[in-house]
């Protein structure tokens, strides 16, 4: 009988999603929180007005740190050159789950990695949830539910993390995420940003692989 300690797995095309914990200023942190909110669609949450709320010269430290982690998980795990482009914070805003609130199944469009930040999160207050491209419910290109002995983030269709106060996760851009309900009495309160790039890319010769950003 041959070895099987001896096998190898190639977790090929992985959707890598970045998590730390990081601390923020008392100053940046109620201002974020006192933010003036609008309602988006019912039971959906609340959104600062302001769609740019990061570029208040009071959050201008914290802002470095977020730079910081996305260089993390830009260059030292994704190893993205960029030499060419430099990365930019497009937009920003807090978000508010009032109880029974949720964020429904959604993609950031126009960015190239989103990021959010939990400012207070209440246990029980709805974890963020990712899921695999429509019609990738499991590893195989059918819809026909196949079953497993467990669960696991490779043959899993959707899989949950479950957020702490100082938390920071950044993902692709693409990636759909939605928010479990918010199952308590309290108020839960997320920051969001997308990042994307100004810059050139592709080569200069090619008038089909050259492309510009300026970036807003």
């Amino acid at each position: 009988m041959e070895d099987n300690k001896k096998f190898q797995v190639f977790n090929f095309f992985p959707t890598p999603v970045f998590c730390n914990n990081i601390d923020i200023d008392i100053d940046t942190k109620e201002f974020l929180l006192n933010s003036s909110f609008e309602r988006m669609t019912s039971n959906n949450g609340n959104m600062s007005e302001n769609p740019f709320i990061l570029d208040n010269e009071v959050c201008k430290d914290f802002v470095d740190k977020l730079f910081c982690q996305l260089e993390l998980f830009a260059d030292s795990y994704l190893r993205i050159d960029d030499s060419h482009f430099e990365w930019y914070m497009q937009n920003s805003w807090v978000v508010e789950h009032n109880p029974n609130d949720f964020g429904h199944a959604h993609h950031h469009a126009n960015s190239l990695i989103s990021g959010v930040y939990y400012l207070d999160v209440p246990e029980h207050s709805g974890d963020i949830m990712f899921h695999k491209p429509a019609g990738l419910t499991n590893i195989f290109h059918v819809s026909t539910d196949i079953p497993y002995k467990e669960y696991t983030p490779i043959n899993c269709g959707t899989w949950s993390i479950t957020p702490r106060e100082g938390d920071i996760i950044l993902f692709p851009s693409h990636l759909l995420h939605s928010i479990g309900e918010n199952a308590t009495n309290k108020l839960r309160y997320s920051l969001a940003f997308n990042f994307h790039i100004k810059g050139s890319l592709g080569s200069k010769d090619s008038e089909t692989d050259h492309i510009t950003f300026t970036g807003r």
